[in-house]
């Protein structure tokens, strides 16, 4: 290296085309106990118009579970998102800033199992806070 060149730069060019409007689902309910039912039904019946009926019992659990943990814990409505890229990725935002903890259940307690199953089932899972709670998604591999 030259003594007159001091500094490197380097250029990194992304291209990115995004993800179609047509693998993305998105809603806004309401934190009620019949929730986790009616996502049930969304995530079933996207799944299937997207051609992902093998997917379905295993997303549709999954993505009860964390609407439960979100009725539990908001008051305010929560947002679910399905996105179709390579993986299917489900994410769950509410207003509660505090986050979730996986904590292996005992045989004889009734609560404590939707996040221990999600991570069990799930490809991968994560959690961050945003500015108007948290979101929780988890990740599975498209077959």
């Amino acid at each position: 290296m030259s003594a007159e060149r001091t500094d490197d730069v380097t250029v990194l060019a992304i291209r990115f085309r995004g993800i179609p409007s047509e693998h993305v689902a998105q809603w806004l309910l309401e934190p009620l106990p019949t929730t986790p039912s009616r996502v049930r039904g969304l995530v079933r019946r996207t799944l299937g118009s997207w051609g992902l009926t093998s997917m379905i019992p295993v997303a549709e659990l999954l993505a009860g579970e964390l609407v439960t943990n979100a009725v539990q814990h908001t008051q305010r409505p929560i947002t679910i998102r399905l996105l179709r890229t390579d993986h299917l990725l489900c994410e769950v935002s509410d207003d509660d800033h505090r986050l979730p903890v996986v904590r292996e259940p005992g045989p004889l307690e009734e609560e404590g199992r939707g996040l221990y199953l999600v991570n069990q089932l799930a490809e991968h899972w994560g959690t961050s806070r945003v500015a108007g709670g948290k979101t929780v998604w988890f990740s599975l591999a498209i077959p």
